[in-house]
């Protein structure tokens, strides 16, 4: 295994816990977590989002447009 000190450059990783017991508020409040953790670093660094599988890669990527388009960020992502 490989530390971060064979990296050309630098990862920062955060670990953010949630304590809702409920699946879905459970979900939705991940959701808002990205998303304000991504716009944070929009336009300025890439971000890589680690997810459980497959099909919640999909679901994370639609809530984020989603909750871009409902909150008129989306120009934020795209560079000009």
């Amino acid at each position: 295994h490989f530390d971060n000190s064979y990296r050309p450059v630098p990862l920062e990783q955060q670990y953010i816990g949630i304590t809702e017991k409920k699946a879905i508020k459970r979900f939705q409040i991940m959701n808002e977590l990205v998303y304000d953790k991504v716009l944070e670093h929009a336009g300025k660094n890439q971000v890589l989002i680690f997810v459980h599988s497959r099909k919640e890669t999909g679901k994370t990527a639609r809530a984020v447009r989603d909750a871009c388009l409902e909150k008129d960020t989306i120009g934020a992502f795209l560079k000009e």
